[in-house]
């Protein structure tokens, strides 16, 4: 499988910008085999939005224009698009990543943990769990953001059978340390193929920093973006090597299980 991460300066509130850029680097991509290609959070509408009401005027329900349009282009190009968006659903909004292009339907995940900053003050928590979906490369997870601080996103996303799990995210300056660790360590703890996509240029304060980059189960970088620039990367993986979670180093006398040495039994307060 190719996958290619991609970064870009997103535009506030210019759906038609931001959809242009998408759209120049699903070619892009395509041209270099790419299967799939992997968007920033929100990336059709930006994030510091400053209340419920300006959010939801550029919300989307499944029907909008703009998602039809990237559900088009994933099936023209036969490739796969992992981006974000503001989901609308009645009078709620959400924070969703999805991926385009693997059926009729928008494969959906809804960021389950958020925090006081830009969009996510005014959006509802995420109520679908953390849903894997089928691709014919292997199974492949979604998290948001502010998720990957928290090691039960990736660890729920694993166990539900997640291969590759891609962290669509805006991560402004203070807080890239923190995700350049956990990038490698959500990779390794749970023995994934983790790709971290963020997004570069500033929007109203935030400095937004760039640095996507692909983890494979081991915890090694594959392919990493700059801080600042707009750029794509491709890497070449094979999702399969996610699915050992045994290593045996010498039988009966040094064996690791990731799955099988859990201890879920204890796993709850006293």
């Amino acid at each position: 499988m190719r996958i290619a991460l991609c970064q870009f300066d997103v535009r506030f509130k210019n759906i038609e910008y931001n959809l242009k850029k998408i759209r120049e680097h699903v070619c892009t991509a395509k041209k270099q085999q790419a299967d799939l290609i992997a968007f920033p959070e929100s990336c059709l509408a930006g994030y510091c939005f400053s209340s419920h009401e300006e959010a939801m005027v550029h919300a989307m329900e499944d029907s909008h224009e703009a998602l039809c349009q990237l559900q088009q282009l994933a099936h023209n190009q036969k490739i796969i698009i992992a981006a974000g968006y503001i989901e609308k659903d009645g009078t709620a909004i959400y924070n969703t990543a999805a991926l385009f292009g693997l059926s009729d339907n928008i494969c959906k995940y809804r960021k389950t943990h958020t925090l006081l900053l830009g969009l996510d003050r005014f959006i509802e928590p995420g109520n679908l769990g953390f849903p894997v979906f089928d691709t014919r490369f292997g199974k492949i997870g979604l998290n948001i953001c502010y998720d990957q601080r928290f090691p039960e996103s990736a660890r729920m996303t694993m166990l539900n059978g997640a291969q590759l799990i891609l962290t669509i995210s805006n991560i402004p300056r203070p807080a890239l340390s923190v995700h350049t660790i956990l990038t490698r360590a959500r990779a390794f703890e749970n023995k994934v193929f983790y790709g971290f996509i963020n997004r570069t240029g500033i929007e109203k304060d935030f400095e937004f920093v760039g640095n996507s980059t692909l983890v494979d189960p081991y915890g090694e970088a594959l392919i990493q973006c700059s801080e600042n620039r707009e750029e794509l990367v491709i890497a070449e993986i094979d999702l399969d090597l996610a699915l050992t979670k045994k290593t045996v180093f010498k039988p009966q006398e040094h064996e690791v299980d990731l799955l099988g040495d859990r201890r879920p039994d204890l796993y709850h307060l006293s």
